[in-house]
């Protein structure tokens, strides 16, 4: 076929193709124009290597047009080879997979269509496939340093690798089927709607394909009753980029833009997120995070630094699933957006500050705000003048945690063992913004109490506060600076400039005044006669204070207790807070008493529980639950085999006393801890 029209021919031509094509989308002509008679194509589409998980092709079509006759012919690709060759299952070209509706023409621009798809093979729910896409294979109209791009479809949620070959677009646009779908599942028969708009390109495509693209795993290979993880695609999706406004006529105009993507796949590893704009900036500009999970958000810059004159650029975002991929580079997925430059002189409406926290762990270790001046435009520019800064915020043992000087630089003041929240303000003319310094520690930061039996708050045992910052008890001698819980009582403390991580062995330790007594006929302790006064507590877990995981526990009633008074034996517990004194100490100016480090298991005393138990990798939050006391019915608390569990406040021959009575908190540490913008 001749090729060579020009820009406006190809346009007619485009526009006259799809709405003959689409309308019938079997092998018939359009108006006079007789259809071109081809063969079904073993074409290959993509070669093996391009594939490294499960991604493969449901169906695909190739579409041809004489531009002298303006004949056109619509063929399958019948043979398509990738890494999971699943054609075989299917028979025949599927005539009705496919079905076109309310075909629009804007001529010169776009074309505009509804379409139906249809799983190919019906009643078959091992063949469920899962996130569906519908891909357009044509000639790129964008050049970029990652590769050609295709910008065909307008209304893409983003651009992919997975359909490059030839001489054709090694990036094409697609959009999913059905987003909103939670397993993103296209069963076996099944039918979705999906509005496309289709750019006509300056020079359109006289030959490009049409594929649904699916991820599918061989049966036998994964739990039909748990797809998810097996089943769906590693590369993320439902990327979404927006720039904060437009690139003005001031020095070093900036805008942001904005990224958010999903994936299925998140395993904890961030993706890698560039974005190119080759007209205004030499280099790619790499994303940062802002915060990542289901929805991961990044931001990256862009401004004008080949001084280019006033128009919209194309700006090309790519996300790459490094983890999961790192040689091939396949798993990536792309975005275009315009960013406009122009010749305005914005008004000044505010200032702003980056990072808007930052997280200090150690004693004189540093960090760097940086302010701009912020345009009603959407564009900043940084402010390279002197501003007004300070700092506010004090640690618990009431010392001030961080200074910041005149360059915006922070520095923390206040020993690992005592942290918290301190607030930058940073002025300028009339404007004033603000961020956060974490100065971490290993301890809570929050704390609730819901006090059972015997006790309320404010007398010198029920402070909530005194389950704060480190232990305060030391050589297992009873604390005075603790809250009793009273019998049933619960507190909920919260991780704010730090977090809980899953490591090796214990994560973290729940302290309380239990203490050692010796006392005749106790041998529980090697071979000193040891027994321990203690107070028990349940623990549980959680990210966001909702969902809550209770770790295991268990009381054996041998060896309950020794004479002549009722101590009780620290074996007969297990998974319960409060079996052991607490040996630890933190002094106000950071010492520690004895040198014991509160954080060690194996000198700290206390008890250790391991996030490994419960399944999670993290927490912000824990929950202790006083065991209770049958004297004061619906406190009492029974382990996995129905035994009720007696601690020595529940058989005590003292009794129980006012606002001393039930669990005595003194602390929490975290053994493996981490910065909380490590969860954003």
């Amino acid at each position: 076929m001749n090729r060579a029209k020009s820009s406006a021919n190809s346009k007619k031509i485009m526009m006259f193709l799809v709405a003959c094509f689409l309308a019938g989308f079997i092998f018939s002509g359009c108006a006079k124009n007789n259809p071109i008679q081809l063969e079904p194509s073993n074409e290959s589409i993509a070669d093996t290597a391009s594939f490294p998980d499960n991604n493969f092709p449901l169906a695909s079509w190739r579409f041809e047009i004489d531009p002298d006759t303006l004949d056109y012919a619509i063929a399958p690709l019948r043979t398509i080879q990738s890494h999971l060759d699943a054609t075989p299952l299917f028979t025949g070209f599927c005539a009705s997979c496919l079905d076109v509706k309310n075909i629009d023409i804007v001529p010169d621009e776009s074309i505009s269509l509804d379409i139906t798809v249809t799983h190919p093979v019906p009643g078959n729910p091992l063949l469920d496939a899962f996130d569906p896409k519908v891909v357009i294979l044509a000639p790129p109209d964008n050049y970029f340093p990652s590769g050609s791009v295709s910008e065909i479809l307008q209304n893409a949620d983003g651009f992919t690798k997975r359909w490059s070959y030839g001489q054709w677009a090694s990036i094409n646009g697609f959009i999913d089927l059905d987003p909103d779908d939670p397993e993103r599942r296209f069963s076996s028969g099944e039918s979705t709607d999906l509005h496309l708009d289709l750019a006509i390109p300056e020079s359109g495509p006289l030959t490009f394909d049409f594929v649904i693209d699916v991820s599918w795993i061989a049966p036998g290979l994964y739990d039909p009753d748990n797809p998810q993880g097996d089943r769906n695609q590693n590369e993320a999706y439902n990327l979404n980029a927006t720039a904060s406004g437009d690139i003005c006529a001031i020095p070093d105009s900036i805008i942001d833009v904005n990224i958010e993507f999903s994936d299925w796949q998140y395993d904890g590893d961030l993706a890698s997120v560039s974005l190119e704009i080759p007209a205004l900036m030499e280099a790619a500009s790499i994303g940062q995070l802002v915060t990542h999970g289901e929805i991961s958000k990044f931001a990256s810059e862009i401004f004008n630094e080949n001084y280019a004159p006033p128009g919209i650029y194309k700006a090309l975002v790519c996300v790459r699933d490094i983890y999961n991929n790192p040689e091939t580079d396949s798993l990536a997925v792309f975005q275009i957006i315009d960013i406009e430059v122009t010749d305005s002189i914005p008004d000044i409406i505010g200032i702003d500050i980056e990072p808007k926290i930052i997280s200090l762990s150690e004693t004189g270790q540093t960090g760097d705000f940086e302010l701009y001046r912020i345009y009603d435009s959407g564009s900043k520019s940084p402010i390279v003048e002197s501003a007004d800064w300070s700092v506010e915020g004090q640690s618990l043992a009431g010392h001030q945690l961080a200074n910041i000087d005149q360059n915006g630089t922070v520095t923390r003041l206040s020993s690992r063992w005592w942290g918290g929240i301190s607030i930058v303000t940073a002025k300028i003319d009339s404007f004033t913004t603000h961020a956060i310094v974490c100065c971490e520690d290993p301890f809570a930061d929050a704390v609730s109490v819901d006090f059972g039996a015997l006790n309320v708050e404010g007398d010198t045992y029920t402070i909530p506060e005194n389950l704060l910052g480190p232990p305060t008890g030391g050589s297992g001698n009873q604390a005075s600076a603790v809250c009793s819980l009273g019998y049933g009582g619960v507190a909920t403390l919260e991780f704010i400039n730090n977090i809980i991580v899953n490591g090796d062995g214990g994560d973290f330790i729940v302290f309380e005044n239990a203490f050692i007594v010796n006392g005749s006929g106790c041998d529980f302790y090697g071979d000193t006669h040891y027994a321990v006064w203690n107070e028990t507590a349940i623990v549980e877990v959680s990210k966001d204070g909702q969902n809550w995981y209770r770790f295991p526990f268990d009381y054996n009633t041998e060896n309950e207790t020794c004479v002549p008074e009722a101590f009780m034996d620290p074996s007969s517990f297990t998974g319960l807070a409060g079996n052991w004194p607490t040996f630890a100490s933190v002094n106000y100016d950071g010492s520690l008493l004895d040198g014991i480090d509160p954080t060690d298991p194996s000198t700290a005393g206390g008890v250790a529980f391991d996030l490994d138990l419960v399944g999670l990798d993290w927490c912000r939050f824990v929950r202790i639950i006083d065991t209770g006391d049958p004297d004061y019915p619906g406190t009492e608390q029974y382990d996995g085999d129905g035994d009720l569990v007696l601690c020595y406040g529940n058989v005590s021959p003292v009794g129980a006393i006012e606002n001393r009575a039930g669990f005595d908190g003194d602390s929490v540490a975290a053994i493996h801890s981490a910065s909380p913008l490590s969860i954003l």
